[in-house]
């Protein structure tokens, strides 16, 4: 039988309800092909040290998603996001830099396709 613990943790990935505080330079962990999901699915950017990047490489399914937020940022540092392949360019990178703008991406199998609100491109 499963500890309490184990449930809890695959409860909440299952739920997608996870989150990865991110306060400095990150390469998200998109799991791989034995995986049966990602590690980051959602990253929460929150006060930044200094200007930051993310990194989203490939992921392994299509379907995936990722959604990066940044909930809060003092010192209004630059915060950017990269998408190794994606539909428009190779790299994508723009900015989510105040609070409340977000970038989601949505793996389509060979490249990611983002949807946003407050995503500035670059």
């Amino acid at each position: 039988m499963a500890s309490a613990g184990n449930w809890f943790y695959t409860e909440k990935r299952a739920l997608d309800t996870s989150k990865t505080t991110v306060n400095a330079d990150y390469t998200a962990k998109l799991g791989s092909a034995d995986d049966l999901f990602m590690i980051d699915r959602v990253l929460e950017v929150i006060d930044p040290a200094d200007n930051t990047t993310i990194t989203v490489g490939d992921a392994s399914s299509i379907g995936q998603e990722i959604i990066i937020v940044t909930s809060s940022n003092d010192n209004s540092k630059t915060v950017t996001v990269s998408f190794t392949h994606h539909s428009t360019s190779d790299p994508e990178t723009g900015t989510i830099s105040t609070v409340d703008q977000y970038v989601r991406g949505l793996w389509t199998g060979t490249e990611w396709v983002t949807e946003s609100g407050s995503w500035t491109t670059e």
